[in-house]
């Protein structure tokens, strides 16, 4: 019997497994995927990624960004570039599998091709069924994403409420890189490429085009109770994206997904069991973008886990549920509370981007709220303090007198 199975082999569940074995614990992560594999997602890594882990990640960063393109609901755009600004671009099956490596050169059993299909409590473990073999452990990690299996299996979650989810259409489009470069360049910031990030494509939600190496990751995304014609909208968004740029962009797969946006409520727990990552919806309310709450929590629980072995006290576990309360309730808070101001109307999301435009440290700390640069906490009273004194009209506008 193992002492901890990790179910899901992504960033959250390849850093709890790896921090585990570290810790001394017996690890057994599945996956029922075989990697290198696909997975939708932009790839843009928030600085605070790089910042958690205690490994270097540069061998599987396609770009680094250093200035980012924001386009207004009513086609104007503006560029955010400034010292100290950059945003790791990753392709997600090279850096998903890095991040798994890592994890089995620190001692982690891994299985691929491991379709897990119930999970069983017995009285001293955790049982997980697969499709023709089974496994058992003291302690079992949810990391299977936003449609988890853990969390319905366990009774932890069973669905998603309407609006604590997202619906995105995305696609990675192969380019030569200097048409990549030709295409994302703001040419007032330099000959770089640069993300580009689209308000007001979608009825809440917004679009992106961001550069990697050798493609383009392009999508539109939208909270699910706001959605109206989702695919008529990526229509619109390719064709915008054509004329701007000169050019005819082929879609060789098209991919629609899923992404939560923060937790629809803070139990993550059953007595032997925790959810990390999207699998507990860990994500920003504002992009969908989970990669480094998917980290925080995989190491976290990890802690978690190695301690309530040694111990052995399963109490131990409740404890996770309230240490990322205590993390990361404040910082979703404010990315909710912004996240409604932002989309509440596309009047409002212009109103924002025409200050943003007008005056650096709004602009700065808006393009930290969105990349998740810093802690929202503070970014959000220094916005509050700038808009109420610098732009009261304005602020009373989008709600904020």
């Amino acid at each position: 019997m193992y002492d901890l199975i990790v179910v899901g082999g992504g960033p959250a569940g390849a850093t709890c497994a790896r921090r585990a074995a570290l810790g001394g614990l017996d690890v057994l992560l599945l996956d029922r995927s075989v990697y290198p594999r696909q997975k939708p997602c932009g790839g843009a890594l928030s600085p605070r990624v790089s910042q958690t882990l205690d490994f270097d990640i540069a061998p599987v960063v396609d770009r680094d960004i250093r200035a980012i393109g924001i386009h207004t609901p009513s086609g104007r755009g503006f560029a955010v570039a400034r010292r100290g600004l950059t945003v790791n671009m990753v392709t997600r099956s090279r850096f998903d599998h890095y991040l798994l490596h890592m994890a089995e050169d620190a001692g982690v059993e891994v299985v691929q091709d491991a379709q897990v299909v119930g999970i069983e409590r017995t009285r001293d473990a955790m049982r997980v069924l697969c499709l023709g073999d089974s496994h058992r452990s003291h302690i079992l990690i949810g990391a299977d994403g936003v449609n988890s299996i853990v969390a319905r299996a366990t009774g932890i979650r069973h669905s998603w409420p309407s609006d604590r989810v997202g619906l995105c259409i995305s696609a990675d489009v192969p380019m030569d890189p200097s048409e990549i470069q030709r295409i994302t360049m703001i040419p007032e910031e330099g000959n770089e490429p640069a993300m580009h990030i689209y308000f007001g494509a979608t009825s809440w939600g917004y679009a992106w085009c961001f550069p990697k190496r050798n493609n383009i990751s392009i999508g539109v995304g939208c909270r699910m109770d706001r959605l109206t014609d989702l695919r008529r909208e990526w229509t619109r968004f390719i064709g915008r994206l054509e004329a701007d740029a000169g050019v005819e962009i082929s879609l060789p797969r098209t991919n629609v997904h899923r992404v939560p946006l923060g937790p629809p409520r803070w139990k993550l727990v059953t007595p032997r069991t925790m959810l990390v990552g999207d699998a507990a919806g860990l994500a920003s309310p504002i992009t969908g973008e989970g990669i480094f709450y998917g980290v925080s929590s995989g190491l976290l629980a990890a802690d978690t886990a190695v301690e309530t072995v040694k111990t052995r006290s399963l109490k131990l576990i409740l404890t996770y549920e309230q240490k990322i309360w205590n993390l990361l309730k404040p910082e979703f808070d404010v990315l909710r509370f912004v996240a409604e101001k932002l989309y509440g109307s596309k009047r409002t999301l212009e109103t924002v981007c025409n200050v943003a435009a007008a005056d650096q440290i709004v602009r700065d700390l808006i393009v930290d709220l969105v990349i998740g640069a810093k802690p929202p906490q503070s970014v959000k009273n220094r916005l509050l303090k700038q808009m109420l004194i610098h732009h009261p009209l304005q602020a009373i506008k989008i709600g904020l007198g």
